[in-house]
């Protein structure tokens, strides 16, 4: 078979082909989840075809998803039908810690329950007690029946008791415990990346293209067998799932500019130098450090073009979110021309994080708007939603689904764009606790 006819089998033979940027999209990401190709099959319909032909060429390896049942601990075949979820409001917290200490008060408060049930009721209350991570998703009663091995009855019984009080709160929204918590995904192998290295060394400017695919890497993902496992699903790569379900939304917008051209994961190298203490961005420097969003991507609001970049903060905390953006001004600044405009997109796992980020964004602006110095000329707009708000829009990146703030710097040339220690920052100033 000639070089040509090889090509022509995965469609690159010309670089400019459809195919190619399905292939930048597979090599963007360590696994191409199910929810993102279901999106794109929208848009380029064909591409599931496509993935397959790779699959039975033996390019790319796959597998199904994975569905679990965390009542059991056990892999299933099958997903359930949703349940409500409760988790331990603040007031529950603070009652469940005094009746640890002193059990009695629960009869005191509770004069019909049973003493023989004190200790159930102390474990029934210690099991809704979540750690934040995993509050927003709460437990099923059938869960909570199987941990504490009593009857359902009384587990209803005991909730509905303790919702009345304002100890126990129901959730919004139901999610089952036998469910899917790696979807089917796709993933490159060594064989793929040997065949793509041959097909472009017949390419002009081939090494520019094996570097943008990344094709000099050495090693290649196995299938997932998730050795944390826990109530919420599979640690390990909940973030990466999260990321792609957000992303998957996106590439059904109508404001978004070529959802092929999504790069996942992207690492930019920012120069910098340390200037009376404080580490600047400059244009000439053999010193850098990285900065990795979840995504890149292009969209189009009123017929602007803006470079928009995604950050998913499952677990971060506003510190944290401060120096995304300190990082975010200083790759606008190193890579984008002045009379382009560029986005920072936070997606926060929940309503009471929402408020939070909404916080931190006008406390960023605020510290700009008095230090305009350290911001690009570029018009810049920071932006945070939750993640159910794009999850049931119409349009994910409608403005109105988003609490934005534009930053306006001046247009001066003098510059000093600064990332902070992460010690160091000004975010104590705006949210540090006072003294």
């Amino acid at each position: 078979m000639s070089n040509k006819n090889k090509s022509h089998t995965i469609g690159v033979e010309d670089i400019n082909s459809w195919e190619y940027p399905i292939i930048k999209l597979l090599y963007s990401f360590p696994r191409v989840y199910q929810p993102l190709i279901d999106s794109l099959e929208v848009v380029y319909p064909g591409l599931s075809k496509y993935l397959s032909k790779l699959i039975k060429l033996g390019f790319l390896d796959y597998q199904k998803g994975i569905i679990y049942n965390s009542r059991t601990v056990k892999k299933v075949d099958r997903k359930n039908k949703p349940q409500r979820r409760f988790r331990l409001t603040n007031k529950g917290k603070f009652f469940l810690s005094d009746i640890k200490n002193d059990s009695r008060i629960i009869t005191d408060h509770f004069p019909k329950i049973k003493e023989r049930n004190l200790n159930n009721i102390i474990k029934f209350l210690s099991i809704l007690n979540l750690d934040d991570n995993i509050s927003n998703q709460g437990l099923s009663l059938s869960y909570v029946s199987k941990k504490l091995n009593i009857p359902i009855k009384n587990v209803r019984y005991w909730t509905d008791i303790f919702s009345k009080k304002g100890y126990v709160k129901l959730l919004p929204n139901k999610i089952s415990d036998v469910r899917e918590i790696i979807p089917a995904h796709y993933r490159v192998n060594k064989k793929f990346t040997k065949h793509l290295k041959h097909i472009i060394n017949n390419f002009n400017n081939g090494e520019l293209y094996k570097k943008e695919l990344k094709l000099d890497r050495k090693k290649y993902l196995l299938n997932i067998n998730p050795s944390r496992i826990g109530i919420t699903g599979a640690t390990d790569y909940d973030h990466d799932i999260e990321v792609q379900k957000v992303l998957s939304k996106f590439i059904l917008s109508p404001n978004i500019i070529n959802p092929m051209n999504i790069s996942g994961e992207p690492k930019f190298k920012i120069k910098i130098d340390k200037l009376n203490g404080k580490i600047v961005c400059v244009d000439n420097s053999s010193k850098y450090l990285y900065y990795q969003p979840d995504a890149l991507f292009n969209e189009r609001i009123d017929e602007v073009k803006y470079y928009s970049i995604l950050e998913f903060e499952r677990f971060q905390n506003r510190r944290d979110g401060w120096l995304h953006i300190e990082k975010f001004l200083a790759y606008i600044h190193q890579n984008i021309y002045i009379f382009e405009g560029s986005i920072i997109r936070f997606v926060v796992s929940s309503e009471k994080r929402l408020k939070s980020y909404v916080d931190l964004l006008e406390g960023f602006a605020h510290y700009i708007s008095e230090n305009q110095i350290q911001a690009p000329n570029n018009k810049i707009i920071l932006s945070v939603t939750s993640f159910d708000r794009i999850k049931n829009s119409k349009n994910s990146l409608d403005s109105n689904n988003w609490f934005w703030i534009e930053i306006n710097a001046d247009k001066s040339d003098k510059k000093e764009i600064i990332i902070h220690d992460e010690n160091n920052t000004p975010y104590k100033s705006y949210f540090g606790k006072q003294k």
